[in-house]
């Protein structure tokens, strides 16, 4: 407040405070230490205006003392001890820190010479590390994927039969392995605009991955996974069609491989049932065949795959073959 504080204001102030503690947070609390820590530039000034002779360290006496001495300070007199830009602020910061360190039932604060933006880069160093080493790009995605509901089981397998085929197709295709991952994760997330709406869902899941914050994903990365996984669906991916506007040449010719490889992966598993067991694929002279270890009828799988044939030949200048193996259930 830019005026002095009538003792009606400050009974409201610390009972809007106490309130909403006790509406934030839980009302058992674990066990906590003493001493609670303190980091802004607000907390800083409370703490060392009512332990100025503490070394920094107020109990919560001292903060109950200086809320109500700073209530009852004029105006120009808080401009003066404090700086401007937290004059007219440092009454209702003390009243909450007050509030806050009642409700946690600590004895004193102390304040670190540090501040919020250092604390985040620490945890992001933290988090940066350990997605190094204990998760994969995989993970990252089906964590996503959870987090909008997918069907977890058809994404595996989709995921798992785009690389089977961009791993037998290496020297048709001729992208390079560091793309790879991004074919899985366009794979894994490629169903994840359904939690929006399923009507153009393909458009839906571009805008979720485009707007994503995927752990080791650089932003152009990200981008082609996004597009890739828009493809999945629809339109097939002409260089020409407006979803591959934005993109340079070689970034649009490998969209539209990787997409015509997923599109034959989902459509491998239309059903959501996991029909196809063992997969395999062949590259030969004139043709592509795909061998289907089947442990049910693949009538709806066969039926999509024919309408990506068109599309696979235009891509890759050659057939798609079909050889299906019954291995029971």
């Amino acid at each position: 407040t830019a005026r002095a504080v009538t003792p009606k204001q400050l009974r409201l102030m610390r009972s809007f405070v106490e309130e909403t503690l006790h509406k934030t947070l839980p009302e058992k609390l674990p066990a906590l230490p003493r001493v609670a820590l303190g980091s802004s530039g607000t907390i800083g000034a409370v703490v060392g205006f009512a332990a100025a002779e503490n070394g920094g360290n107020a109990t919560v006496r001292q903060l109950t003392q200086t809320v109500e001495a700073l209530a009852k300070m004029p105006p120009e007199r808080r401009r003066k001890r404090f700086d401007p830009r937290r004059a007219d602020i440092i009454v209702s910061g003390a009243v909450i820190l007050e509030g806050v360190a009642r409700h946690l039932g600590v004895e004193s604060v102390s304040v670190v010479n540090r501040g919020l933006r250092d604390g985040l880069l620490v945890d992001l160093l933290y988090r940066q590390d350990e997605t190094r080493e204990d998760h994969s790009l995989a993970d990252a995605a089906i964590v996503m994927g959870q987090r909008f509901r997918f069907d977890e089981k058809h994404a595996r397998q989709v995921a798992r039969l785009s690389l089977a085929l961009f791993d037998g197709l290496a020297s048709l295709h001729q992208l390079p392995l560091s793309v790879r991952p991004h074919l899985e994760v366009a794979a894994l997330l490629h169903d994840i605009g359904t939690a929006v709406s399923y009507e153009r869902h393909h458009r839906h899941t571009y805008y979720l991955i485009h707007n994503a914050d995927i752990p080791g994903l650089a932003d152009r990365e990200r981008e082609i996974i996004a597009r890739v996984a828009r493809y999945h669906r629809r339109s097939p991916p002409e260089l020409s069609h407006s979803g591959m506007a934005g993109l340079t040449p070689s970034e649009a010719r490998r969209v539209r491989k990787l997409a015509t490889l997923l599109r034959l992966a989902n459509a491998l598993d239309h059903s959501h049932h996991q029909p196809i067991r063992d997969f395999k694929v062949t590259d030969g002279r004139e043709a592509v065949t795909l061998h289907l270890h089947a442990r049910q009828a693949l009538d709806l799988e066969l039926w999509n795959v024919e309408r990506e044939v068109a599309s696979f030949r235009k891509v890759f200048g050659k057939r798609l073959a079909i050889q299906v193996h019954s291995t029971g259930r």
